[in-house]
């Protein structure tokens, strides 16, 4: 696994009133469009933003190196476990994925290092430490997330197939994966929300022989100041004080 802040911007603010009209997340399956949504450095496109572009924005990505990640109790023979988790309660990118009945399995073979649920055909669930605080009036928290999803067969090899991606806010997106370079992610675009958890399921039952798992994890952090009657000193400078209380 490769852990990497890519960034941290300036703080400033950002009013509920940014988003007037926008219902719901935004979601894409193109990898640059998700850095650029974001506001994030490595985005062809740094402009496109949904945000205002001094948001105070970070980055984490998961690659899923076994080596690095906790294990549940082993269930079975080989290596599938209740859970597998990475971070602690103290770092905001932790995850904790949990799969069906089988656990949840690592794959260091085919395509590359992977988790994935057992048995074949059921859903893989993450949830995240993502905490929403509405301390000064400043709400902070995972707000992005994407990542490489796919079908693998018994090789850990990836194969065509649908797949639901479900938000914990409620709203979901349907999307084919056929490639370990295959891609889905949202952005929240409610200041007031933040993303605990994300679940994976297969569409249909013409990927019963499969098993539906995750390569790469992005999860995007994103500080909001939310000017309130009388809190309108939380601009600017204070801000990026609270962000950093919060973080410490």
């Amino acid at each position: 696994m490769r852990l990497s802040l890519l960034s941290t911007l300036a703080a400033s603010s950002l009013t509920a009133a940014s988003f007037a009209g926008v219902v719901g997340p935004y979601a894409t399956s193109d990898f640059q469009d998700w850095l650029s949504a974001g506001g994030l450095p490595g985005a062809e496109d740094p402009s496109g933003s949904l945000f205002d572009p001094s948001l105070t924005t970070s980055l984490v990505v998961d690659e899923f190196n076994p080596s690095s990640m906790t294990f549940g109790p082993q269930v079975s023979e080989g290596t599938a476990y209740t859970f597998v988790s990475n971070g602690t309660s103290a770092n905001w990118w932790s995850w904790t994925a949990t799969g069906g009945a089988g656990g949840v399995s690592v794959s260091t073979s085919g395509d590359g290092d992977s988790i994935y649920s057992n048995p074949q055909n059921s859903a893989l669930s993450f949830e995240f430490n993502g905490s929403t605080s509405a301390e000064d009036g400043f709400i902070s928290g995972l707000r992005g997330i994407g990542g490489g999803f796919r079908f693998f067969n018994a090789n850990g090899q990836s194969v065509n197939g649908r797949i639901i991606l479900r938000l914990s806010t409620g709203e979901s997106v349907i999307r084919n994966f056929n490639s370990d370079e295959a891609f889905a992610g949202f952005w929240l675009t409610d200041p007031y929300s933040t993303i605990t958890g994300l679940t994976l399921e297969p569409f249909s039952g013409s990927t019963a022989s499969y098993f539906i798992g995750a390569h790469t994890l992005y999860l995007g952090y994103a500080g909001v100041a939310i000017p309130a009657p009388g809190a309108i000193a939380l601009l600017g400078a204070a801000s990026l004080v609270g962000w950093t209380r919060r973080r410490g």
